[in-house]
């Protein structure tokens, strides 16, 4: 299938700004940079609003539906060996390493928590996880032959349902994240949509009101991580906002680097939190302690290595069984051809 080159810049820029985000708030729950939470508030609460509704969003934008039952199969079975592979193998890396940094760790999570890991999904792997499960989803819709304008209405409803009636954290995942995967897929459906100046101002006015007034509201406003009753105007318009920027955003030489970034964006996902936790530890450890340093330290040095990952993933077997285990399949059986 032949690439979409806005789709993989837009992929190679989103996980940019989840590797910063990331290193931002593992720093803000240290609790040792407090003077610093104007800063840390108002860069999470941002970025958090639209980085995983945009990469749910571009997923959708790839997705094809399926047309027997025979091909459903199929593409749940490849989707969950290359999205649930990684979840397990990077769900017991985190953990091991949270255990190993003792007391310098936050948010720990215990060792029997692995064991339950499909129905509470591991820190940041969750993303994993929820976009398998969106897959069988939608895939069991296209079998009732739902057009996309229904299951479009289907989807609204469900993600009403999960901000409005409490239920078990897994369902409410896939119920939240469906909306933002299937309405990158209307994009690619009707691509007028993404031509609308018009749509696109609405966008932003109603980014910018929306997330001003959360900030009036104060208390936890910046953990915007997750959709709730209080943040889902802001990021369903920044949704749209982000991604129209992008498809419209100027080749150059930086669109050349993040196109690749882009084709690498699973990888530098799995590696960059692990990597982004050792780092901070070490650097407190040894007695850096200044916030900006650190901040440009830990960012820089988990981007390098979270790209050179990638790179050596597509050189080393061993990584590509990891990291793309269906290739890493197709290729060995090739060779035994």
């Amino acid at each position: 299938m032949k690439r979409i080159e806005w789709l993989d810049f837009a992929k190679g820029v989103t996980i940019l700004f989840v590797v910063i985000v990331h290193v931002i708030e593992g720093m803000y729950k240290t609790g040792s940079f407090a003077q610093y939470n104007g800063f840390t508030h108002l860069a999470m609460g941002l970025l958090f609003t639209f980085v995983m509704p945009v990469f749910f969003a571009l997923s959708g934008y790839l997705y094809k539906p399926v047309a027997s039952g025979k091909q459903y199969r199929q593409r749940i079975m490849n989707k969950g060996i290359n999205l649930l592979v990684p979840y397990v193998i990077f769900a017991v890396i985190y953990v091991t390493l949270q255990h190993f940094g003792g007391g310098n760790v936050h948010d720990m999570i215990s060792w029997t928590n692995l064991l339950l890991m499909f129905w509470d999904p591991i820190g940041y792997l969750w993303f994993l996880e929820i976009l398998f499960l969106i897959f069988v989803l939608v895939g069991a819709l296209d079998l009732l032959r739902l057009n996309w304008k229904i299951q479009l209405l289907v989807y609204t409803i469900l993600f009403g349902i999960s901000l409005f009636v409490a239920m078990p954290w897994v369902p409410r995942l896939v119920l939240m994240w469906t909306l933002s995967f299937y309405l990158g897929y209307v994009f690619k459906q009707v691509p007028s949509l993404l031509d609308s100046r018009i749509l696109f101002g609405l966008s932003v006015i109603l980014l910018i009101v929306s997330f001003v007034w959360q900030m009036h509201l104060g208390g936890q406003w910046f953990e915007t991580n997750m959709f709730s009753k209080l943040n889902f105007v802001s990021k369903l318009a920044s949704l749209y906002g982000v991604i129209y920027l992008y498809q419209h955003a100027k080749t150059s030489r930086g669109y050349q680097y993040f196109i690749k970034a882009g084709q690498w964006s699973l990888v530098i996902y799995l590696v960059h939190s692990p990597v982004t936790s050792i780092l901070r530890t070490l650097l407190m450890k040894v007695g850096l302690t200044n916030y900006v340093a650190l901040l440009i330290i830990i960012l820089v040095a988990t981007w390098l290595i979270s790209m050179l990952a990638a790179h050596l993933s597509e050189r080393w077997q061993i990584l590509r069984m990891i990291f793309y285990p269906t290739r890493w399949w197709a290729e060995r059986k090739f060779k035994t051809l």
